[in-house]
């Protein structure tokens, strides 16, 4: 009698071998943004000098259209600066849309004995056309060491081409108030963009 008849289970064959790998799917689509984030923009280290005794940029930064999309939306900005000599004083100014954006101060100034600066600034949006600016800087004669010559103060509506439709260029610029071999660097610029919930 064949199996074909009887109740018994045929032979078991072996496994196959396992087939090629198939081909890596597409990267999923980015998450939406989170409430309350810190989003670094821009961020050079590449330190760029000039010894004219007229104002030169030293760093630039672009913001896209629609970046400040809400109002409260903000930027933290660093600027750091430091020269080569300490025999002549130096300056610096923030302009955002090619116009200076500190009326409170004409110029950040190094005085001849100090050896580095740092200006901080913070920009929040009030509304489309409109900037809230924060500034605070400090100065240094030796590393580590402060001087008296930091400021503090704040403007409470800078005027900008509507943020929603127009780039918006920051520049940070310096100049030697007397031309000549000495030079201020801009060692850094840092651009990070704070969401409002």
């Amino acid at each position: 009698m064949g199996c074909g008849s009887c109740k018994c289970k045929g032979a078991t064959s072996s496994k196959g071998s396992k087939g090629e790998k198939g081909t890596t799917g597409a990267d999923g689509t980015n998450g939406t943004d989170g409430t309350n984030g810190i989003t670094v923009l821009y961020n050079t280290t590449t330190a760029v000098s000039t010894a004219n005794a007229a104002m030169a940029v030293l760093q630039s930064y672009t913001l896209p259209l629609g970046q400040l999309s809400t109002n409260g939306d903000a930027l933290e900005c660093t600027a750091i600066f430091d020269t080569n000599a300490t025999t002549g004083a130096k300056s610096a100014d923030i302009r955002i849309g090619g116009t200076v954006c500190h009326s409170k101060v004409t110029e950040f100034r190094m005085l001849d004995s100090e050896k580095a600066m740092e200006i901080n600034f913070r920009v929040t949006r009030q509304s489309l056309t409109t900037l809230y600016i924060s500034f605070h800087s400090a100065n240094s004669n030796a590393l580590y060491q402060t001087t008296g010559n930091g400021r503090a103060f704040f403007e409470t509506a800078f005027s900008v081409s509507d943020v929603s439709a127009n780039t918006t260029l920051f520049e940070v610029r310096g100049k030697n108030l007397v031309a000549g071999a000495e030079v201020i660097n801009c060692t850094q610029f840092i651009v990070k963009y704070l969401k409002k919930s």
